[in-house]
């Protein structure tokens, strides 16, 4: 018997097809398109602009709103594909903006049904707009990182940004769209800042704006709201700068703290641990506690600060020297561990929030000690542990003949990434004598 396999390969091709085609046309389809409802018309001699969701399985359609009114010749000027009219450019814009987002939320329901996308379009997309709202998400992903810190910043300026609203726009609504917060919107809290206490400054200002500027820009890239919208930068609103003062002790003064005499063991431990900070190269008191057993290698500390270890820029352990003084101070105040963390401030059972609370109670309990110690001992200045960073800065610049300018940019700065750069342009050994000269008070240099 002769088979003809051209027919048969034709014929499969042909039954293939026709299934193929039978489930495509039985596939699900979702079609979005703009409807103007001109059924009855609005006080504005308006229509409403409505988006109409086709259903290909269940053919059915159903209407929903978009919250925005169009004249019939407004509409059909929006709709020509072909003309752009530079008067409608904004509302054209925030037609293709609705149709876009209505059409991916269809496409994004699996099984789909129209009140998925009826609380899907409607209630996260209001959310997602909702200023407050991505303050607390954005809150979350600091906790969830371990950034307390940051996180307790972030807390702080949506408090302060919901009292405004509520003060000056009786907006308890716990709800602020981005599109509000104009040059007009942020000037007036500016100027709230400033007249609803004597402390408000420069540096409240920009504390609080400064989450609010990453929150915008967060929302921008993500799309939520156009770039157009954007209230901060050059020619808008300019959040205010404060000079940074720098809190470095003179030489005089930090030889009369180092020479001076302890009262009781909370003044010598806070001297000891200040001192610590200076000589471990300004590092912070946080630091200093987060500080493990496994960061010390050959009488050197390697460390990413915490400061900075959850940042997005490429981070480069800081290398630190150790002297024999600052050897003598934490050999003092260790543990009699091997591994975990160095001082016993801080342990492995207490989560971010607990280590914070911790770090806030010591650098507190040091500043008081501290006090108690200068006034004791006739020194006039309100010593803090903030001091010790900035005073190693100077003592730098004085021992290694470094660039003041350069230093103070250096050493003043948030970011360690510019101090890391400093320190290696020092051969190993020039920075090992500079630090082993931190304590040299004599005036033949």
């Amino acid at each position: 018997m002769f088979i003809n396999f051209n027919i048969v390969f034709h014929c499969y091709l042909v039954i293939l097809f026709v299934v193929l085609y039978a489930n495509f046309m039985q596939m699900e389809k979702v079609i979005t398109t703009l409807y103007l409802d001109t059924r009855r018309n609005k006080k504005n001699d308006k229509f409403p602009l409505k988006i109409r969701v086709y259903h290909s399985n269940l053919k059915k359609q159903k209407l929903f709103p978009t919250n925005l009114d169009l004249s019939i010749d407004e509409y059909e000027k929006i709709s020509n594909t072909k003309r752009n009219y530079s008067a409608l450019k904004d509302k054209k814009d925030k037609v293709i903006f609705i149709l876009g987002k209505a059409q991916n939320t269809a496409d994004s329901l699996d099984p789909f049904s129209f009140k998925s996308f009826e609380t899907k379009l409607y209630g996260v997309q209001g959310e997602e707009e909702n200023v407050f709202f991505q303050f607390d998400k954005y809150h979350k992903s600091l906790s969830d990182n371990e950034q307390t810190g940051t996180a307790s910043n972030y807390a702080c300026s949506k408090k302060s940004i919901e009292l405004f609203c509520k003060e000056k726009y009786k907006n308890n609504s716990g709800h602020l769209n981005f599109r509000e917060i104009t040059v007009d919107f942020l000037e007036k809290y500016e100027s709230y800042i400033f007249n609803r206490s004597k402390v408000g400054s420069k540096s409240t200002v920009g504390f609080y704006l400064r989450p609010l500027r990453r929150i915008f820009n967060i929302a921008v890239e993500n799309n939520i709201v156009k770039k157009s919208y954007y209230p901060f930068g050059v020619g808008k609103y300019q959040i205010p700068e404060s000079r940074n003062i720098k809190k470095a002790l003179s030489k005089d003064i930090l030889k009369k703290l180092y020479f001076s005499t302890p009262f009781n063991t909370h003044q010598e431990k806070a001297k000891d641990f200040w001192f610590l900070a200076y000589l471990l190269q300004g590092l912070n008191i946080s630091d200093i506690l987060h500080l493990k057993y496994s960061d010390i290698k050959n009488m050197q500390i390697l460390l990413t600060r915490n400061k900075t270890k959850n940042t997005k820029r490429k981070i480069t352990k800081i290398i630190i020297d150790i002297t024999e003084d600052s050897w003598r101070i934490i050999l003092k105040y260790k543990t009699n561990k091997t591994d975990g963390y160095v001082f016993d401030t801080l342990n492995e059972s207490m989560n971010s929030e607990e280590k914070k609370t911790k770090v806030q109670n010591f650098v507190r309990y040091i500043n008081q000690h501290l006090k108690n110690l200068c006034t004791k001992n006739d020194i006039s200045e309100h010593i803090t542990s903030s001091f010790s960073r900035h005073s190693y800065a100077t003592t730098i610049i004085r021992t290694s003949g470094g660039n003041k300018a350069l230093a103070q940019e250096l050493l003043g700065h948030s970011s360690i990434i510019t101090t890391e750069r400093y320190f290696a342009g020092f051969e190993s050994e020039d920075r090992k004598n500079v630090n082993e000269n931190l304590l040299n008070f004599n005036d033949n240099e």
